[in-house]
């Protein structure tokens, strides 16, 4: 800044680089999509108008045995392909439409319109389908399944790597706080991953607690 400048305009100034700097931060330094504080503020933002909203929590089935048997590099790389996917789709929307964070592991979060859900998870799940093929060999796919060693060191079956996604909307009444909106998203993201395969569970409950 250049003299003379005012203090409030200073005060501006500084909390706008303090509140870059907290972003920069948060921002998952794999995928370099962001973290919980800027999730919790776009829901916020979200909560304060009118507009309804679908949150929907996406997560990789059998990644642990993946990451286990197949190493961490290709792990990252599984991560990181669901990422960009997540990453193509918001960026074929119309801008601010689709809101894409990094929640930690593989696990991440879309927040859009809920007359949307059906086609973006038709849509990833038809990439990711393709994606994957990239992980495995052809008996592999052919076969849907593949060897792992668990942790006596002994053979076992598990599916491919396949994508979960629970939603929640707003347009249930109830649903008006971060609390309550983690709570019910921890609780449809289990109900997804009872569903074998690439799935989609959506809340369909008329009122939250």
């Amino acid at each position: 800044m250049v003299k003379p400048f005012s203090i409030p305009e200073l005060r501006t100034r500084v909390s706008s680089i303090h509140l870059r700097q907290k972003v920069a931060r948060d921002m998952n330094p794999l995928t370099r999509l962001p973290g919980n504080l800027v999730l919790k503020r776009e829901i916020a933002t979200r909560l304060k108008n009118v507009e309804p909203f679908a949150v929907a929590y996406i997560d990789l089935d059998f990644f642990k045995p993946f990451n286990d048997s197949r190493g961490f590099d290709l792990g990252d790389q599984a991560i990181t392909v669901l990422a960009d996917l997540l990453r193509g789709y918001a960026g074929q929307q119309e801008l601010g439409r689709v809101f894409v964070g990094h929640v930690g592991g593989d696990d991440f979060v879309v927040i859009l319109p809920p007359d949307d859900v059906q086609r973006f998870a038709q849509v990833l799940h038809g990439r990711w389908k393709e994606a994957i093929c990239q992980f495995y060999t052809r008996e592999e796919l052919d076969a849907g399944t593949v060897e792992v060693f668990d942790r006596r060191g002994e053979t076992m079956m598990v599916p491919l790597l396949s994508i979960s996604i629970g939603v929640l909307t707003s347009r249930r009444d109830g649903l008006d706080d971060l609390r309550k909106i983690a709570q019910v998203a921890a609780e449809v993201k289990k109900m997804a991953k009872t569903i074998p395969g690439n799935s989609l569970f959506i809340d369909r409950r008329t009122k939250y607690p």
